[in-house]
């Protein structure tokens, strides 16, 4: 679906049909190749229901975000989303110049404090992206959790059990 908006509008809504969803100002903004590169990204991201799937981890951030390790999940989960819809695009399109140049005019338009809408491109991923462009044979390696994460998510449950417990004793 094409919506008539000058910001760059790229991305994937609908949890029972979801739908690819590009502004006007995106095509206007990049050449045909470049903007070939965003909508296979979102592509991945329809073919692999991620929008049903972001629901659900927000839901579950909203009910349980007091406890670090949901909040840790949830954010390796979304860098690793978007890192796999990119392979995909690199993989389509047999090279990794075009989407490279879309996430380099992002980041660029990020850092002129340029509004930009609807954009999952310049997320807390961004780097982990564009690292995966410039070493492709490289692993990469994304922290998942940290000591104080799991010190405190423990502290929580033991507090949680401790009032459970002690509420029913």
């Amino acid at each position: 679906m094409v919506v008539e908006d000058d910001a760059f509008v790229a991305l994937t809504m609908g949890v029972l049909r979801p739908r690819i969803i590009i502004s006007t100002g995106l095509l206007n903004m990049f050449q045909e190749k470049e903007a070939e590169a965003i909508l296979l990204h979102e592509h991945y991201h329809y073919i692999h229901r991620d929008p049903l799937k972001s629901i659900l981890f927000t839901i579950m951030v909203d009910g349980l975000g007091y406890i670090p390790i949901i909040k840790a999940i949830a954010g390796y989960y979304k860098i690793w989303k978007e890192l796999l819809a990119d392979r995909f695009v690199i993989r389509q399109m047999r090279s990794e110049f075009y989407l490279g140049s879309v996430l380099l005019c992002l980041t660029k338009w990020v850092n002129l404090n340029r509004p930009v809408e609807a954009v999952y491109f310049t997320e807390s991923a961004i780097n982990y992206r564009i690292l995966q462009i410039l070493e492709p044979e490289k692993p990469l390696h994304i922290p998942f959790l940290h000591m104080k994460s799991i010190m405190v998510s423990v502290s929580i449950l033991f507090i949680m059990v401790s009032v459970v417990i002690g509420g029913c004793t």
